[in-house]
């Protein structure tokens, strides 16, 4: 058994890989610096599991500030970190300005023409993907992203405010926790869908894949018919 890890700026997602490579579990951690043994934990119980004392570990990280902290846990395992020389079969410009992240996701679509992948995290990221090259890109904020600048930025507006993730709401609020859910997560699944347009009006999409984190607060309010992968940055650092 090998591991899989992506390692974002807001969450570390660990996937557990069979000796036939087939990811059999994943699971999804939120990174706070006042919780670190609590994550550690979250991760040694998950890995419980595997047996051997010597795992293969690949690391898919855009977030130097917490890779101290993955490399104390897994300190006796064979680590792998991705860097851009194990890309060869993906053709990207800007070597220095790509992330590891995006181009995981391009692996996951090798061969494949014309394809668009919208990943929702931190950033929200669209990739345009065609054989293997890629063609361009459009990073905005995140949806979450968006909500904290928003209570940092107004006095009246609390971070710690709640924040429903799993209700459709309606067009506008009824109160301010209602109003912000809605100008956060559905102002952003229109804003997404919006741009998907506006790429398909210059480009030829064969396919349009939606994964990331921040996807499960997004997916409510999606109207279009779309292919929807969690696992799609495993599946592609599992290619390479």
């Amino acid at each position: 058994m090998s591991v899989l890890i992506d390692l974002g700026n807001s969450f570390l997602k660990l996937a557990i890989v069979d000796e036939k490579n087939k990811i059999i579990n994943v699971k999804k951690i939120k990174l706070e610096d006042h919780k670190k043994d609590n994550i550690k934990t979250e991760i040694v119980n998950h890995l419980a599991d595997i047996k051997t004392t010597n795992k293969k570990i690949i690391i898919s990280s855009v977030n130097n500030k917490w890779n101290d902290f993955v490399k104390n846990i897994f300190i006796s395992d064979d680590l792998k970190w991705l860097n851009f020389n194990d890309f060869t079969k993906l053709n990207f410009p800007n070597k220095s300005e790509t992330g590891i992240d995006l181009l995981c996701l391009g692996a996951a679509v090798l061969n494949q023409k014309n394809t668009l992948i919208v990943s929702f995290g931190t950033a929200t990221t669209f990739t345009l993907w065609n054989d293997n090259n890629l063609l361009g890109a459009i990073i905005s904020p995140g949806a979450w992203t968006a909500f904290k600048g928003l209570t940092k930025s107004a006095s009246l507006i609390k971070d710690t405010m709640k924040i429903n993730f799993k209700t459709k709401l309606g067009v506008i609020g009824s109160d301010t926790n209602s109003a912000i859910n809605i100008g956060t997560f559905k102002a952003h699944a229109l804003m997404s869908e919006a741009i998907i347009k506006d790429i398909q009006s210059k480009h030829s999409i064969s396919n349009i894949i939606f994964t990331g984190g921040g996807l499960d607060n997004i997916k409510p309010y999606l109207k279009g018919d779309y292919k929807i992968n969690e696992n799609l940055i495993f599946e592609g650092m599992l290619n390479l």
